[in-house]
């Protein structure tokens, strides 16, 4: 996992095939975030401590945004 600027390589990986479900699972909304919440996936086949994160080619899968009302949108 990836999160903002300055990332490091994960620990661990979670393989998934082509096709199959990957589920994300956010807790409540902070109140101190503004932005969207962004998920992007990214293939990768070599050592996961060797990962350079910004080399990889990553694609969106799902977003989600807080209005002003508190409502999610997305």
């Amino acid at each position: 996992m990836a999160c903002n600027a300055d990332s490091r390589a994960p620990t661990l990986i979670a393989p998934a095939r082509a096709g199959s479900e990957v589920r994300f699972l956010w807790s409540p909304w902070f109140g101190s975030h503004k932005g969207p919440i962004v998920n992007y996936l990214a293939r990768y086949t070599g050592p996961v401590e060797q990962v350079d994160l910004n080399t990889l080619s990553w694609f969106k899968i799902s977003e989600r945004g807080l209005a002003a009302d508190g409502v999610e949108r997305g």
